[in-house]
């Protein structure tokens, strides 16, 4: 009965220290790429600031950029 709780206990300790040494490896973010956003039609990333907002729903926010803002103005012209 004691080896198994044992091993058990070994088992979870090695869990946890590979756990701790997962947080510990992560590459932490740029302060570059913290405050980036992707638009949602391009996936190119920019500053909230540069990004058009669309409330969808309660809860769904898209964000567009200015080129596909006029891109999809221009091909609204052309029908």
């Amino acid at each position: 009965m004691i080896p198994v709780f044992a091993i058990g206990c070994l088992v979870l300790l090695l869990l946890f220290v590979l756990y701790g040494f997962g947080i510990i490896i992560q590459k932490p973010k740029r302060k570059d790429e913290i405050d980036l956003i992707p638009c949602d039609i391009c996936r190119r990333s920019y500053t909230k600031d540069q990004l058009a907002e669309r409330e969808v729903g309660d809860s769904r926010v898209l964000y567009f950029c200015r080129e596909c803002i006029q891109s999809l103005s221009d091909q609204m012209r052309a029908r």
